[in-house]
């Protein structure tokens, strides 16, 4: 009888223990004082944009495609016959840089605009009076018939080229004008003509 009634008082504290530890439990978590501290986590999202870019490939000139032809529209604007019956249109033909390109399709623009003194003092001063002459061979006697044009033909850094192509244009002018002879030894290509035509050193010493 007493081993029953020990066996019940052990096992009834060891009941009372089980709900001590289970009240302290619950009274902790209610108590937010009681509470441990919870460990705050901080986590970075990290968000990935991917950008979509859609790049416009943009050719550059002579780089991969060639450079388009220059189109020449001035010799559709003005024919030969306007050329020759106006002296302002004849100038501005005469001023027009690409001139040469004019005249490989209509050589006789180069006659046309070489009837006119203003004309044809521009021209002789023309940058690229070397491809002109290529279409029309008698440029230089074309220019030459007026003194002040064949003077300053002689100063054009192309004269060279005209004169090679028709020499006895300026051997005219040198015979008529000893001023064309002067300004002729001064171009810088004087040389170079000399060497290409022998005849004309000549006739340059004896005039001068």
């Amino acid at each position: 009888m007493s081993s029953v009634t020990y066996r019940s008082q052990f096992l009834f504290a060891v009941a009372f223990a089980c709900l001590g530890s289970v009240s302290s439990v619950g009274a902790q978590s209610t108590d937010p004082a009681l509470r441990p501290p919870a460990q705050t986590v901080t986590g970075t999202t990290s968000t990935t944009t991917i950008t979509t870019s859609t790049s416009t490939s943009t050719t550059t000139t002579g780089a991969t495609n060639p450079a388009p032809p220059k189109t020449v529209t001035v010799s559709r604007k003005y024919s030969t016959t306007d050329v020759r019956s106006d002296r302002r249109t004849a100038v501005q033909m005469a001023k027009y840089h690409w001139l040469d390109k004019v005249a490989e399709s209509d050589p006789g623009i180069v006659a046309a605009i070489t009837t006119h003194y203003t004309a044809a003092l521009e021209l002789a001063k023309h940058p690229r009076i070397g491809e002109i002459a290529e279409a029309d061979h008698y440029l230089c006697r074309r220019l030459t018939k007026w003194k002040t044009v064949a003077r300053r033909l002689a100063k054009n850094g192309e004269a060279d080229k005209v004169v090679a192509l028709d020499p006895e244009g300026m051997y005219r002018a040198i015979r008529r004008d000893k001023a064309t002879a002067r300004r002729l030894v001064k171009n810088p290509m004087f040389d170079q003509m000399v060497y290409d035509n022998p005849d004309l050193g000549k006739l340059v010493a004896a005039y001068m």
